[in-house]
């Protein structure tokens, strides 16, 4: 048994909240399994939407310690880099962590701030630079795009073991590394890269709240129910989502449509927008129902009288390389389920007969799979028992974490970045002058925004001045201290 350092993003879904995300789950996967094997777990955690930063409010509310079981405790932090760097520093003084394990973008960057001499395990839940593409693409704006690969690079250099949530990102993530100069002689044949699928059941360990009845009330009583759960995402289609909708309507009167979440504060507020406006205009209005975001232990109450759910993804890289977590509820619940085939989830699924798919971009695909299962609910509904089947027979869910459980059974640094093999320091190697040139010219282009710039930029092969390369703060992204 050891002290093990979790970070991670709340609410937590035991927590009282109406908006559990994938972030939340996922961070719970990890601390929940660590502390099955009787390690003690330290598990800080920054609730999703306050990662603006905030010294002020940081200081104002001290990080307090609240016990969760026999061997692990939560702490919840506010934002603030150095301020909660400082905070989490002060908890390795009192507790001596063997091991940091963290997740997402940020909290790996803050791990990495940390600058303890014990070994890391990061996890990315989605491949970071595909989210902020998405984001840019949604919002007509590159400004977070730099800011991510730095936050990311951080992550890269300082992990010694990673964990991601597709075969898929896995190779992403690799090829990330090899660009980051952390594919080495010295860790040749080690494996950085693990995947830990998202299959916590966590929401069916609770048992839903009965909550007012939609057919026989706010929709009638022989409706087909056609249903959306969580946040509209960057990956979202909301177009092809209500074109399809309407579509369906138009065909059948019986196709109702019920949402619970909506909009993504501090992330994406523009999809749920965009969805919420084109319904407004609908003549069909009347039959979408929008219950906002609802108590987690209620929300499994509408799986339960839902006749199919859905979900619309845009084409992106981000949905290649990732997953769809709110399926594991879906068929947690036996319900049918009709979506877009982008991930690696979904592919499978759709190749062993186990959803109903459509095509992306295409509202009269859409339109024909609501109807296909209105038209043949047998058929859906047996194929929603044996998707349930397939998947608690293939994800395990302490299978899942094992990689994570058995290398933390004896955490030790990657061979690059061992005491014992790393000899010189990595600013020392010889990439690194070119690595930083590289980097410090790409700063120059993003930053001065002429045309000419880049090209005379690769007629510069003078060395930037290393004070020059400080002030953007790169050099502080490589290393760590002993």
């Amino acid at each position: 048994m050891a002290n093990i350092l979790v970070l991670g993003v709340g609410p937590l879904p035991f927590e009282p909240t109406q908006k559990l995300h994938a972030p939340g789950i996922r961070t719970w996967q990890i601390a929940s399994a660590l502390g099955k094997k009787r390690h003690f777990v330290t598990l800080c955690v920054i609730d999703f939407g306050d990662f603006k930063p905030d010294a002020k409010l940081a200081e104002r509310h001290a990080a307090v310690r609240q016990d969760l079981g026999s061997n692990i405790s939560l702490v919840r932090l506010r934002y603030a880099p150095e301020e909660t760097v400082a905070s989490i520093r002060t908890l390795h003084v009192a507790t001596r962590f063997a091991a940091v394990v963290s997740s997402s973008d940020i909290m790996n960057a803050m791990a990495a701030d940390l600058e303890l001499d014990i070994p890391m395990w990061l996890d990315y839940n989605g491949d970071p630079f595909a989210e902020k593409q998405l984001q840019a693409s949604l919002y007509k704006h590159d400004g977070s795009l730099y800011p991510q690969w730095e936050l990311y690079l951080k992550g890269l250099l300082h992990g010694d073991r990673f964990s991601v949530c597709s075969d898929h990102q896995r190779h992403a993530l690799i090829g990330q590394l090899a660009f980051a100069g952390r594919l080495t002689g010295a860790n040749s044949g080690e494996e950085l890269v693990r995947v830990i699928p998202n299959c916590s059941r966590v929401m069916t360990e609770r048992t839903p709240v009965r909550s007012k009845p939609l057919k026989g009330s706010s929709i009638p009583a022989t409706s087909f129910l056609v249903l959306w759960s969580g946040g509209y995402n960057t990956w979202c289609d909301p177009e092809t989502l209500f074109q399809g909708l309407e579509l369906a309507m138009k065909r059948d009167p019986l196709v109702h449509f019920a949402t619970t979440g909506g909009a993504l504060e501090g992330h994406d507020t523009k999809s749920f927008e965009i969805f919420r406006g084109l319904v407004e205009g609908s003549r069909y209005k009347d039959r979408y129902v929008f219950l906002g975001w609802l108590p987690t232990e209620e929300v499994g109450a509408y799986f339960e009288q839902a006749d199919l759910a859905i979900f619309a993804d845009r084409y992106s890289v981000e949905g290649e390389l990732g997953t769809r977590t709110r399926i594991v509820d879906w068929v947690q619940y036996n319900l049918p389920i009709a979506c877009t085939s982008l991930c690696e989830l979904t592919d499978v699924m759709a190749a062993n007969d186990l959803i109903t798919t459509f095509e992306i971009g295409s509202p009269e695909s859409l339109a024909k799979a609501i109807l296909d299962v209105h038209r043949n609910p047998d058929a859906a509904k047996q194929r929603a028992t044996r998707a349930k089947a397939w998947f608690n027979d293939t994800f395990d869910e302490d299978l899942a974490v094992k990689p994570l459980t058995d290398w933390i059974e004896d955490a030790t640094f990657s061979r690059d970045r061992s005491p014992i093999a790393r000899g010189e320091s990595v600013t020392e190697h010889p990439w690194f002058s070119e690595l930083s040139r590289i980097q410090y010219q790409a700063i120059v282009t993003v930053e001065s925004g002429r045309a000419g710039t880049r090209a005379a930029a690769r007629q510069s092969p003078e060395k930037p001045p290393a004070d020059a390369v400080k002030k953007k703060k790169l050099f502080g992204l490589f290393g760590r201290k002993n």
